[in-house]
């Protein structure tokens, strides 16, 4: 069989200039799978990219990272369709084709639906005056910071490594160095790591700052003490990111196993400086700690949550939030999210802990079928709803909530809700959620 070798360290001499942690937008979702080592060379035969692209569709993958190394990452690309376009202000991409064709565009202005230029090197909907050839299987083409691109059709699909390198960062960083921004994939990557460390049962490792601070099922402990560190041993196939560059903040609902007992998991991380400064983590076993436990239907990731709309589809970071925010005023008005004026979709649904709660195709209760209208005279007698924003995704259209809701006094039990909402079109699609009990008093996670 062909072997096919990238030898990294010797990349990065050659392309001293230049390396990246930054990705595009683009149809489906993305996994990222290693870490890059900074002291040793590393083999990607070609039976494992070939491996990895026949497990892509299955996945709704678009991009996996085969390696992320901070300043510079190695991507694999399967399009059936087109992406968004995009620019990378400061970073190289290099684009080497494998299987297909397609349409690219380089160069030009990023416009809008309409026509209309978008600012600040924010993606759109297509390319004006830009450089329009047909990319195939041999092809390579190298694209300089600050050039706009887009691949317009794909046919085959069309299969391609994406290579992309920041400006200046090979050359100034030191074998352990990483950018000081933690973009889109990076903050991913953050996710990916830890959850490795934990599979590990070691987090010496993790990029942590001195002031740390670790919360486990809303308990305060140090990361070393965290118990979860000493119990999982896999990762299933379910993993939702929601990725909030502006706030340095990422937050994932995953599905881990503790000796072959599976764990639905909340995580959320800041980070500052590439460094992990808050770690929250939330763990459900079974349908006594979360009242649903559906682990069947947690097993990939959603078509719906990872769609990634397109500029003009977008609603901006406040409407988003709003959009969401009309949830919890539903539930503490106790009548219907239609009494609120809540945005839903008509086809739009509820999953929790991996259950149809609300939507077309729920069977839980009657009215459930249509979650504008289910009632929820229930939230009468179960208090108000306490609401932490914990991420808003502007790249996806996803923000996540924080709620807790149930008993009105201290002694009691109340179900935490780690909500996230699919907001595109001026509507919301989705809402899938993890849920787990806790008491009264860890109402805030231990979080202000």
């Amino acid at each position: 069989m062909p072997r096919t070798t990238w030898v990294l360290p010797g990349m990065l001499c050659l392309l001293a200039g230049f390396a990246s942690a930054q990705t595009t937008r683009q149809m489906g979702a993305l996994a990222v799978r290693d870490k890059a080592p900074s002291d040793k060379a590393v083999d990607l035969t070609a039976e494992d990219l070939a491996a990895v692209v026949k497990a892509m569709p299955g996945k709704n993958l678009a991009t996996t990272r085969l390696l992320e190394g901070g300043f510079y990452s190695v991507n694999i690309r399967r399009l059936t369709g087109p992406e968004t376009a995009h620019v990378h202000p400061t970073a190289l991409t290099i684009y080497v084709v494998r299987e297909g064709s397609g349409t690219l565009i380089t160069g030009g202005t990023i416009v809008d639906a309409k026509g209309q230029p978008v600012a600040d090197s924010k993606p759109g909907d297509d390319i004006k005056g830009g450089a329009t050839r047909t990319i195939k299987a041999g092809d390579i083409v190298v694209t300089p910071p600050g050039v706009p691109h887009f691949i317009r059709d794909a046919k085959g699909p069309l299969v391609f490594m994406n290579l992309i390198f920041e400006r200046g960062a090979a050359a100034n960083a030191g074998p352990q160095s990483a950018v000081s921004a933690c973009d889109r994939e990076c903050l991913r990557g953050k996710v990916t790591q830890l959850l490795s460390a934990l599979v590990k049962h070691d987090v010496s490792g993790l990029p942590v700052a001195d002031t740390l601070r670790v919360t486990e099922d809303a308990v305060e402990k140090p990361l070393a003490k965290v118990g979860l560190v000493g119990t999982v041993t896999r990762l299933r196939g379910f993993r939702q990111d929601v990725i909030d560059e502006r706030a340095g903040v990422v937050a994932a609902q995953v599905v881990v196993e503790e000796t072959g007992a599976p764990v639905l998991l909340v995580v959320r991380l800041k980070v500052v400086a590439d460094k992990l400064t808050e770690l929250e983590l939330v763990a459900t076993r079974s349908r006594a700690e979360g009242l649903i436990f559906n682990i069947d239907g947690l097993g990939a990731p959603s078509a719906v949550m990872n769609y990634a709309p397109r500029a003009s589809q977008l609603a901006t970071r406040d409407e988003a939030t709003r959009a969401a925010l009309k949830y919890p005023e539903g539930l503490n008005g106790a009548k219907t999210f239609a009494a609120v004026s809540a945005p839903f979709a008509p086809d739009a649904y509820r999953y929790e802990n991996g259950q149809v709660m609300a939507g077309p195709d729920c069977k839980f209760a009657p009215g459930c079928e249509n979650i504008s209208t289910q009632s929820l005279a229930i939230f009468e007698r179960l208090g108000d709803v306490q609401t932490r924003v914990i991420a808003v995704d502007e790249r996806l259209g996803i923000v996540l909530l924080r709620m807790a809701w149930g008993v009105r006094e201290r002694g009691g039990d109340q179900l935490t809700v780690w909500e996230a909402f699919k907001v595109y079109d001026g509507q919301i699609r989705a809402v899938e959620a993890f849920m787990r009990i806790l008491p009264f008093e860890k109402r805030t996670g231990g979080w202000q």
